[in-house]
């Protein structure tokens, strides 16, 4: 299943074995680019909420892979490299902002 452009959707992750695996897994779209997501339910001082993570759609064959900017072909995604990180340098991080949620 595909996301609409600029939409996108979560499932229960019923693979789920530990702790640290999302709580939801699902696909997002964002101006044409699809993305796997992954979410957990946390809990805060103000209450639950969820943590997000966006990556590079999975490919198969044990790696995520980004595209390249160069070439448009895949290239590996370093295991290292931590969640929610910006894995594109030309694309800026968002702002800071107060959101409601």
């Amino acid at each position: 299943m595909e996301a609409k452009e600029n939409g996108g959707f979560l499932f229960k992750n019923e693979r789920k074995t530990a702790p640290n695996h999302p709580d939801y897994k699902g696909k997002g779209n964002f101006n044409g680019e699809s993305f796997d997501i992954s979410a957990w339910v946390k809990e805060g001082k103000n209450g639950k909420f969820y943590s997000f993570s966006f990556q590079e759609p999975y490919q198969g064959g044990g790696k995520s892979v980004s595209r390249s900017e160069n070439t448009g072909t895949a290239m590996p995604i370093p295991s290292s490299t931590p969640r929610g990180t910006v894995k594109n340098p030309s694309i800026p991080a968002p702002e800071k902002t107060d959101l409601p949620f």
